[in-house]
C-alpha cells in the first residue's frame, strides 16, 4: 500500500507502549494550503529551535527540519520520539533540509516489534483494523489506521512470529486487542514501529506484515529490502 498524505485538523495519538491507550489531542490552527503532514523523529533543540529528522520514504536520505523559535516541552515530547508534525517549509520545497514554520506537533504510538510465540495469540485477528496507509521509512513501519475506541484501553503492536524470524521474509502481525467492551465508533491512530530487530538480521530480505484489514480487502503487505540495506 502506498503512503497516503492525510490532511487533518485534529491529530489523535496513543500513549507509548504495547499496553494501554490514552488520547492526546492536538488541535491545529488554520493552516495554508502548502502545509505538509509527516511522521518524523524529534531530535531535540538547537539554539532554542526544535529540530526534526524526516525521511520521505523507504531509504531516501534523511533531511533535517528546524522549527525556528519553537521550544517543545520535553516532559511530554522527548528526543528520539516519533511524532506527527504539520509544517510549512520556508523555501516551499518538500523533503529537503530547511527551516520550517511548525503548524502543530502530536504524540503518536511509538514501539518496537516484538518476537513472540504466535500460538499465544490465537485471536490476534479478532478485532479488525481499518488501515488507511502503511509505509516504511528506514527502520520504521509507519501506520495510519482507524480502530474501534475502547475507553478502558487496548493493546496494539507488531508481533513477529519467532518461528519465522530466520526466514528471508519473517512474518509479523499487526494486532489491536481491546481490553473491555469497545464503543461503536472508530478513532484515528498514528503509529511508528521500529523493526530493527528483524530488518537488520543476516539473511533478511524483507518482512511480511499481516493484519485483519477492514479496508481495501488486502491483508498482507510485503516490504522488500534494497540491495544496500
Amino acid at each position: 500500500m502506498k503512503r497516503l498524505m492525510c490532511y487533518v485538523v485534529v491529530m489523535m495519538a496513543l500513549s507509548i507502549g504495547f499496553v494501554s491507550c490514552e488520547d492526546d489531542e492536538v488541535v491545529m490552527p488554520e493552516y495554508p494550503n502548502e502545509t505538509f503532514y509527516d511522521i518524523a523523529t524529534f531530535l531535540g533543540h538547537s539554539q532554542d529551535n526544535a529540530v526534526f529528522e524526516l525521511q520521505k520514504d523507504e531509504d531516501s536520505e534523511p533531511v533535517r527540519l528546524t522549527a525556528v523559535g519553537v521550544y517543545l516541552d520535553t516532559t511530554s515530547i522527548k528526543p528520539d520520539m516519533r511524532v506527527l508534525i504539520g509544517y510549512v517549509p520556508k523555501s516551499g520545497a518538500a523533503y529537503v533540509s530547511d527551516k520550517i514554520t511548525l503548524v502543530g506537533v502530536g504524540r503518536i504510538f511509538n514501539d518496537v516489534s516484538h518476537n513472540v510465540n504466535l500460538a499465544d495469540y490465537p485471536d490476534w485477528d479478532g478485532t479488525p483494523i481499518h488501515l488507511l496507509s502503511m509505509w516504511r521509512t528506514g527502520k520504521y513501519i509507519n501506520i495510519h489506521c482507524q480502530v474501534v475506541y475502547d475507553k478502558t484501553g487496548a493493546r496494539f503492536g507488531l508481533l513477529v512470529d519467532e518461528t519465522t524470524i530466520d526466514n528471508e521474509y519473517p512474518d509479523a502481525y499487526l494486532v489491536y486487542i481491546p481490553e473491555g467492551d469497545p464503543d461503536s465508533y472508530n478513532k484515528n491512530l498514528y503509529a511508528s514501529i521500529d523493526i530493527s530487530e528483524v530488518w537488520y538480521r543476516r539473511g533478511c530480505k524483507g518482512i511480511n506484515i499481516h493484519l485483519n484489514n477492514s479496508n481495501l480487502g488486502e491483508d498482507t503487505f510485503r516490504y522488500i529490502k534494497n540491495n544496500n540495506n
